[in-house]
């Protein structure tokens, strides 16, 4: 059997808290295993090779993901990746201001879970509540001032 045909996408270079990231982006065809009824519409496989340099310091990191889009659209597949971790990273950064999050310290039974879930619900509608003012701000607006608060939670009857 004939292997098959890599598809790479160029390295992206990114610079940021005080280091460069070098990825790399692999497809592969997923037609052996989307013959399968498990993984009928699965088109390719994605392997992102990362490398973290940090001063003198070098981190590796290999990820896989399984993807409908046909192998020959790597570079599609490399934004859509590129873009969930940009979208992960900005609601982790959110809740940290917001909710100052990385302190929590709950780690017994599904406190931590039940806890992240109605931070993103508060999140999602201080996002919404008309203000100028930063996500911090307004949930403390809402903890002081009741009218702003139930104006706030107005927003929850419409969703």
């Amino acid at each position: 059997r004939a292997r098959p045909r890599e598809h790479s996408y160029p390295k992206s270079i990114d610079g940021g808290q005080g280091g460069v990231e070098v990825r790399t982006v692999h497809t592969l065809p997923a037609d052996w295993l989307s013959a399968r009824p498990l993984w009928a519409g699965l088109n390719s496989l994605v392997r992102v090779l990362s490398e973290r340099h940090v001063g003198a310091s070098v981190s590796r990191e290999t990820r896989y993901y399984l993807s409908t889009l046909p192998p020959e659209a790597v570079e599609r597949a490399a934004h859509g990746i590129r873009a969930h971790w940009s979208i992960e990273n900005n609601l982790h950064w959110s809740l940290d201001i917001a909710f100052n999050e990385d302190q929590q310290r709950m780690r017994t039974g599904n406190a931590a879970a039940n806890m992240a879930l109605l931070s993103k619900i508060a999140l999602n509608l201080l996002k919404q509540a008309p203000s100028k003012v930063g996500l911090k701000a307004r949930r403390k607006r809402a903890g002081w001032d009741n009218r702003f608060l139930l104006t706030v939670l107005g927003k929850a009857q419409s969703i």
